[in-house]
């Protein structure tokens, strides 16, 4: 399994070049949330408070417009639902009036 999860990892992750990319450090998810098509679709809940990402410090997100965010999406998923530890990379992306919101731009997956 560590070896599946790694695998998609690799192939999903994108390596953008940003000043505003961010690693949250190790969690596990303690809550999902899932809303309409583009706001903030698929959110992911319990990592480490980020205050540059302050409209969502403890919540990261994924849209349907995500490159790869139906496999992105499915693996978090399946960290969830075995307790698995995430380290989300995210991206300080605003949000409009003023709000920064995280965006998940890649991740590990670990025991």
């Amino acid at each position: 399994m560590k070896k599946l999860l790694l695998s998609i990892f690799l192939v999903m992750a994108s390596f953008q070049a940003s000043a505003d990319l961010h690693f949250t450090g190790w969690f596990k998810i303690s809550q999902l949330f899932v809303s309409n098509a583009n706001n903030y679709h698929f959110r992911i809940y319990g990592m480490p408070r980020m205050d540059y990402c302050s409209a969502s410090p403890d919540w990261a997100y994924l849209n349907e417009n995500t490159s790869g965010s139906e496999g992105k999406m499915s693996v978090l998923l399946s960290a969830y639902a075995m307790g698995k530890q995430v380290n989300l990379r995210v991206e300080d992306k605003d949000g409009g009036n003023g709000t920064i919101r995280c965006h998940i731009v890649e991740f590990f997956v670990k025991d």
